[in-house]
């Protein structure tokens, strides 16, 4: 019995550790970020700069060949949510 539930505690730990170490890196978030502005819009958007913020990357996206129309996307870190969105005409 003892030999049982060492096993299974020691099974739940693996499960644990496998799922609560992934996330997003830089390159993952730039992605999700692309999709999400070009999403539904016929401009060419792209990443203008990628930096970490806490528990958040943040993404500065641009229109190619229109510097006022911008925004900036906080995606989380650890789940790949989008957890904040802003910005828009700039000039």
């Amino acid at each position: 019995m003892k030999m049982k539930k060492l096993f299974l505690i020691s099974i739940l730990l693996v499960l644990l550790f496998a799922c609560g170490n992934s996330s997003i890196d830089e390159a993952n978030a730039n992605d999700i970020a692309l999709k999400y502005v070009q999403e539904g819009s016929n401009d060419s958007w792209y990443v203008s700069q990628t930096k970490s913020k806490g528990d958040n990357w943040l993404i500065h996206t641009k229109i190619l060949g229109n510097n006022c129309i911008e925004k900036y996307i906080y995606i989380h870190k650890k789940s790949g949510s989008i957890s904040d969105v802003r910005g828009g005409n700039e000039c």
